[in-house]
């Protein structure tokens, strides 16, 4: 709230609080801001409408700001970031040394595969940051997640799952066409088909009830890690399908960051206009290049993805790097936790660089 003697004003500066435009014709000097979709008076610390993402957070009041952190959080009324995980394991559900193949696939036995708002993702949301109480490889606590937000700019945030079956595949070749266990195969690719289906029936679902998660124009930002690599390559192939009644693209898909992907040779290229930057490691003991310990998992080769910024540069096993521990031990730079420098040490305007988001200037 503006306070007494400790103001400044100027006809060329409209804006103040988190960069939001002042509206001071009805109520005075600072006294209410405009974000778009409602108008937010600082007096009270609160909005004057409901939160239109009240369903999202049932634990608040749908008329606080930024969950009531205005320090540390800010809210944007711009893009939409989702994350989409890789394989996901647990020592507990182990069958022989091999993952087991029911447990975290996605779509099995109906557990966390949907998609996720933040507060409500479990462990879709701890998967982006270390363990509790533990580091990375390099002695670092990261919350990938958090360092994409402050980077791109933007909170909106949702989780999906990307974890596949263990035998499953990025797409079908041919050789499975010619057998007759193909329809036994899963494809990653065709996964994320599935989960764009969902997401649309969700947005247009919200849009009806007055609850937008878009807004027209707003653009989407994906970020995969391992097996969610082939997973985003089916969601935005589906997303790609939905059209307006003039025949325009419905979704606006602005970049897709591929942290690890496994099977990155099999990449098709996305459509002109979507940004792709994809990092991977030589050495990285399950997407790295043919570990026999991924065979039964479609094997493991990286690739240069057609019209992508490809990253690829080893973060372990080198002279003055952590050694690499194997697919049982830090898995040489694969796990997402341990890639926080080697990506967000690149510059801004460098191939490679994470950078802030397009349809709001950073001011």
């Amino acid at each position: 709230m503006q306070q007494p003697g400790r103001e400044w004003s100027s006809e060329e500066y409209r804006f103040a609080f988190n960069g939001m435009e002042k509206d001071d014709e009805m109520k005075g000097e600072g006294n209410s801001y405009d974000f778009g979709a409602r108008i937010y008076d600082p007096r009270i610390g609160r909005w004057l409408s409901r939160d239109a993402y009240e369903s999202f957070y049932p634990h608040y009041s749908p008329y606080n700001f930024a969950l009531n952190t205005p320090v540390q959080a800010i809210d944007p009324d711009g893009n939409l970031v989702l994350f989409i995980n890789g394989l996901r394991t647990d020592p507990i559900e182990v069958l022989g040394g091999v993952p087991n193949p029911f447990i975290y696939d996605h779509r099995s036995w109906g557990k966390w595969n949907g998609i996720y708002r933040a507060g409500d993702a479990g462990p879709l949301r701890e998967y982006w940051r270390t363990p509790k109480g533990k580091t990375n490889t390099f002695g670092r606590e990261v919350d990938m997640v958090q360092k994409f937000i402050d980077r791109i700019g933007d909170d909106n945030v949702l989780y999906t799952s990307g974890s596949s079956r263990w035998q499953s595949q990025v797409r079908y070749r041919l050789k499975h066409l010619l057998k007759p266990w193909k329809y036994f195969i899963r494809t990653r690719k065709g996964d994320g088909k599935r989960k764009a289906k969902k997401f649309h029936k969700m947005v247009q679902k919200a849009k009806k009830e007055g609850k937008p998660i878009l807004e027209k124009g707003e653009s989407i930002k994906i970020v995969s890690h391992s097996q969610g690599g082939a997973h985003t390559r089916g969601f935005v192939e589906q997303l790609e399908t939905y059209k307006d009644e003039e025949g325009n693209p419905l979704y606006n898909i602005e970049v897709v960051y591929d942290i690890t992907p496994h099977q990155s040779s099999d990449f098709t290229r996305f459509q002109e206009g979507i940004r792709n930057v994809v990092y991977q490691h030589p050495s990285d003991a399950v997407s790295g290049d043919n570990d026999p310990w991924w065979l039964p998992n479609g094997g493991s080769e990286i690739g240069e993805v057609e019209g992508a910024e490809n990253i690829i540069k080893d973060i372990m096993g080198g002279e003055g790097q952590p050694p690499c521990g194997g697919p049982e031990g830090n898995r040489c730079g694969h796990n997402v936790w341990d890639n926080d420098e080697f990506i967000f040490n690149i510059p801004s305007g460098e191939p490679g660089a994470v950078e802030y988001r397009k349809d709001k200037p950073q001011k």
